[in-house]
């Protein structure tokens, strides 16, 4: 009798085994081709290929928002996506006697977000426009990163190589002008190059190299920082990691938190059995760094420790505020472009804009320029990619 209701029980899984077979795939596929709107983990389960936000192709209008890239319109104002933007790129219509043709120029507005967003899109901008055929500048008077009244391009990069712009400067031109949509032109840009992975790599760190350049002054101003500070300098002959360590605000909407132990494992996957001779860390939260020593001395990684930061960082919520602040951020983006391996997020513009640098200073052109991201194996952070 218990053999023959076996025998059915077993018959009856059979038969229903390949349906929920079929059904699971399915729902599989179905994930990954949800429409826009829906909720989602990652690119590859949104028709659109574009999960940002944890919705597919971006939060709705009056939705909560970070940043612009998290909006389906592209555009976060006083966090709250929005269909229209404020003035943040300018037109101006400017003559230029050049075998009888007429150009303008293009000035960039620094505006509100942190350094790492605001340089890469103005990266992207001024190579998508000189490619145009346009004259591009940047304006820094309203933007509040400076460094002794400065604006922070003007006191550490070189202003020959990249066209900066003061007030003044914009009222001498006297010309016409009108408000420039940047919300539409950024679709344009983002339309007309890569966004993610070597491709956008290649294209911006290039932009990079060509027009980020330290100044004389500004690397006088980075060398008496960090010499101040007991930092030593990278050797060649020597391997040394940079750590990037982003909390604050970050962690409530951006990114899940990652724990110090990952980013030594990841420095150890990455050296590959090479020992490590020095240790630097950024963050904006000093128990982080605290966190990622502790790592260190468990996995008994021997480096010499070295961090700018001090024990009054919690978690960057507000933005740098004073002149100490801004020379720290500029020389800890000189140092982690300097050593031997970096390991960050990419889903930090920070880390992204350190990847870029590196392929300046940095001879390894291995995988970044020996810039890794902490997001998982085969996670969508692995690579650079345009938020």
């Amino acid at each position: 009798m218990v053999g023959n209701i076996l025998s059915i029980f077993g018959l009856l899984l059979s038969c229903i085994l390949p349906t929920l077979i079929i059904c699971n795939e399915l729902i599989v596929n179905e994930r990954r081709y949800l429409l826009d709107g829906a909720r989602c983990k990652s690119n590859d389960q949104c028709k659109s290929s574009d999960c940002r936000a944890r919705k597919c192709g971006g939060r709705d209008i009056n939705s909560w928002c970070i940043d612009d890239g998290w909006c389906s319109s592209y555009f976060c104002f006083e966090h709250k996506c929005v269909h229209k933007p404020p003035e943040e790129l300018f037109r101006f219509s400017k003559e230029f006697s050049n075998e009888d043709k007429t150009f303008n120029t293009f000035v960039f507005k620094l505006y509100r977000y942190g350094i790492g967003s605001n340089f890469i899109h103005m990266l992207a901008c001024k190579s998508h426009f000189e490619e145009q055929g346009y004259v591009f500048a940047v304006n820094e008077a309203i933007y509040d990163y400076k460094y002794q009244n400065e604006g922070i391009l003007t006191a550490f990069f070189d202003t020959n190589i990249l066209r900066v712009l003061n007030q003044n400067d914009l009222q001498s031109l006297e010309n016409r002008y009108e408000p420039f949509p940047w919300l539409k032109e950024r679709g344009t840009v983002m339309a007309s190059h890569p966004t993610k992975g070597l491709p956008f790599y290649e294209w911006l760190s290039k932009e990079t190299c060509k027009s980020l350049q330290f100044s004389k002054v500004g690397m006088e101003r980075i060398d008496n920082f960090i010499g101040g500070k007991s930092i030593t300098s990278f050797s060649e002959n020597a391997v040394s990691i940079g750590f990037h360590i982003r909390r604050g605000d970050k962690l409530k909407h951006e990114s899940k938190l990652y724990e110090g132990h990952e980013y030594v494992e990841k420095a150890l996957n990455a050296t590959n059995g090479r020992p490590i001779d020095t240790c630097f860390v950024a963050s904006d939260d000093f128990e982080a760094v605290e966190e990622l020593k502790r790592a260190l001395l468990d996995k008994k990684v021997g480096c010499k420790f070295f961090t700018l930061d001090d024990s009054s960082e919690h978690g960057n919520e507000r933005g740098i505020t004073s002149d100490t602040e801004t020379m720290r951020f500029i020389s800890e983006l000189y140092i982690l472009s300097q050593a031997t391996y970096f390991v960050g997020t990419f889903n930090s513009n920070v880390g992204v804009l350190v990847s870029f640098l590196r392929s300046c200073y940095t001879t390894d052109e291995t995988h970044f320029y020996q810039s890794y991201s902490i997001s998982g194996k085969g996670g969508s952070d692995e690579a650079p990619w345009w938020r």
